[in-house]
């Protein structure tokens, strides 16, 4: 059965061979990467250092590495970061994603999926950004509401060189599959 959470879709990525996870914005931890990745190589980039005594109880069982600055396109650039691929970038940051994405550019040749939060005033923008080097939408989880109207959302996606390796054509018989689940 398939749920529209961060967690469920992370686990159907799982075929990306994933290596390493950079995970910008993380603050104490982010849980469903931690889950989802436990093998890889997990790259944590956080402006406010509060949180970094923790990582090293939180991230015990697994490699890491910490930066304590906040990204951006021109000093603290992610693509400045030397990682091995296949690379799951995921950012979090509140206001400044395009920034932190136009800083993570040069690293797009090594990254497979991208999961990003943001806010529904900056869909268009992050959207044409990412799909302009070549990332195609597979997912949207997480939705977050303020009062009656949505407000933001993670959406995930997948570089179009790896997607076959977990996307599946239109079927119209698994549309019709009573196992699909439609969230209401």
């Amino acid at each position: 059965m398939r749920f529209p959470t961060k967690q469920d879709s992370l686990q159907r990525l799982k075929p990306l061979g994933i290596k390493t996870v950079i995970d910008v914005g993380v603050e104490r931890c982010t849980e469903s990467l931690m889950i989802a990745f436990p093998g890889a190589k997990h790259i944590l980039v956080e402006s406010d250092g509060k949180w970094f005594d923790g990582y090293l109880e939180t991230y015990k069982d697994i490699s890491f590495e910490d930066y304590n600055w906040f990204a951006n396109s021109t000093d603290r650039r992610i693509d400045s970061i030397d990682c091995d691929g296949p690379v799951l970038l995921k950012i979090d940051v509140d206001g400044p994603e395009l920034d932190v994405l136009r800083g993570c550019i040069g690293l797009f040749p090594k990254v497979a999926a991208i999961v990003i939060e943001a806010t529904t005033d900056k869909l268009p923008e992050i959207l044409l950004l990412i799909e302009r080097h070549g990332f195609r939408l597979f997912d949207i989880v997480d939705l977050c509401y303020c009062g009656p109207q949505l407000h933001q959302v993670d959406l995930v996606f997948v570089h179009s060189s790896v997607e076959s390796k977990i996307r599946v054509d239109w079927d119209l018989a698994l549309f019709q599959d009573s196992s699909l689940t439609v969230v209401r």
